[in-house]
């Protein structure tokens, strides 16, 4: 019988474990909304705080890890397409000879290639987060944006 107890005891803490790791993501994505909720409030700002509050109850009833890791793949994905984009066309204006062109696309490659490691880094943070769901996360995972 002792045994049993035992075995239902871990079976029912193996449970509690994983429920906890598949919402842990969602749970980051709501403690972020409520932190720019209470800076919306500081500065009076109701339409976004009025936005805020419809994006927090589409999370908390809609949320879940897959969905969240899946919006983060798919914006790096877009991401990664408008910086290809940008280097063929800096490629085309080379061969065209226009110079003028070519710097102002650089400049702005420059600027959505840090877009694109910023959101790599979010994603590698998110999905570093998933597998570590129920252990201690890391001070700058605690800082993690998540609002792209």
């Amino acid at each position: 019988m002792r045994t049993i107890h035992h075995m239902l005891l871990l079976l029912l803490s193996a449970m509690v474990f994983n429920a906890h790791a598949q919402s842990s993501l969602c749970e980051r994505k709501v403690e972020e909304l409520k932190w720019q909720m209470e800076n919306a409030r500081q500065y009076g700002n109701v339409y976004r705080l009025r936005g805020l509050n419809r994006a927090l109850a589409r999370v908390q009833s809609r949320c879940n890890d897959e969905g969240v890791l899946g919006s983060k793949r798919k914006q790096v994905e877009e991401q990664q397409k408008e910086v290809d984009e940008l280097m063929e066309e800096i490629r085309e204006y080379r061969a065209e000879g226009r110079s003028d062109k070519v710097k102002k696309r650089e400049a702005k490659l420059q600027r959505e290639l840090e877009t694109l490691v910023d959101l790599q880094h979010e994603l590698k943070a998110l999905e570093s987060m998933r597998g570590e769901a129920g252990a201690t996360s890391s001070p700058s995972a605690n800082t993690l944006s998540l609002r792209r």
